[in-house]
């Protein structure tokens, strides 16, 4: 898991990251329990998706959702849920759907697809931040941050041989 995660970020960002982290995996869980309820038909019977499919997207969505809030394994959970997002957002564009519906108008859009996508690949590329449980799991052993990585001092180029 240490070769997976990027280098930790710290404060201020690690607290924006937190921020997001709490209110997407919040909402992945709402989004994902309804379903979870109806593993199996929560989708109209006339759907070309298979139903393990249909099973395993309301887990990544409450599994990945918990895990994003306390930051733990991230880098997988965020790879599930933008990997998922990503089947939702081709699903929707497959049947056509526009990308935000207009108020008052019925049908579906895939933004809300999208959207999750991109968090998730948001926190696929920067990690969990410091205030999460993979810092404390994976990351304060080896103690690698981005702090850590911008403060080391360069180290001195080698003089040739000619300039001697």
């Amino acid at each position: 898991m240490k070769r997976v995660l990027p280098p930790f970020v710290g404060d201020p960002g690690a607290i924006g990251l937190l921020a997001m982290r709490m209110v997407a995996g919040l909402g992945l869980i709402l989004h994902g329990y309804p379903k979870l309820v109806h593993l199996y038909s929560w989708m109209p019977a006339t759907s070309s998706v298979p139903p393990l499919v249909q099973a395993a997207i309301p887990l990544v969505q409450v599994i990945g959702g918990a895990c994003l809030i306390f930051g733990f394994l991230t880098p997988i959970a965020a790879m599930c849920i933008t990997i998922q997002m990503g089947y939702a957002v081709h699903y929707f564009q497959s049947k056509g759907d526009i990308f935000v519906a207009p108020m008052r108008q019925t049908g579906t859009s895939y933004e809300t697809a999208l959207l999750y996508m991109m968090i998730g690949f948001l926190f696929l590329m920067t990690g969990p931040g410091r205030h999460a449980l993979d810092y404390y799991i994976f990351g304060g052993a080896r103690g690698r941050s981005v702090e850590d990585e911008d403060s080391a001092e360069p180290a001195e180029p080698k003089k040739s041989a000619v300039l001697r």
